[in-house]
């Protein structure tokens, strides 16, 4: 018999599942990809209003669709390395996609006109939730396994 060692779909919703902090890092990578597509600028100018957002069609959408992936795929430790490291390369990637983000801040320049839509704050805080739940996998990972409790062998005296 051959072993599989393909992706499993459901082996992975499994694991988000059954971890806490791996649930939080799927949960901040799948709020930022949905909001790539929500609105992330509108601009109101002379009672004319538009909103602009970077979906894929830009570098920016790409490298967080790239990265919020990577945090996730990290996280489940698909490429079968040390979790220590997967846990540091996880918080890389949500740091580069927190940097992003704040890379595309509206500039203060244009005042009133351009304001920060939902899909930016959307990608935001799931980009700091990336990072919150792969700092607590590396915290995890690093304590030691509880003391099994011992049990009282009266008999045994």
């Amino acid at each position: 018999m051959s072993e599989n060692k393909g992706f499993d779909a459901q082996k992975a919703l499994d694991q988000i599942r059954g971890d806490r902090n791996l649930s939080i890092i799927a949960g901040g990578a799948l709020a930022v990809i949905i909001g790539l597509f929500l609105p992330w600028y509108t601009i109101d100018i002379f009672g004319f209003s538009t909103s602009a957002s970077p979906g894929l069609g830009d570098s920016t959408g790409i490298f967080l669709l790239l990265f919020s992936l990577a945090a996730v795929a990290t996280s489940l430790n698909v490429f079968n390395q040390d979790k220590k490291n997967m846990a540091i390369v996880t918080i890389v990637a949500a740091v580069l996609c927190t940097l992003i983000m704040l890379n595309n801040w509206p500039d203060d320049a244009l005042g009133e006109v351009v304001s920060t839509g939902m899909g930016y704050w959307l990608g935001m805080a799931g980009s700091l939730a990336m990072f919150v739940g792969g700092v607590l996998r590396m915290q995890a990972d690093k304590m030691p396994a509880k003391p099994k409790a011992k049990s009282d062998d009266k008999d045994s005296k």
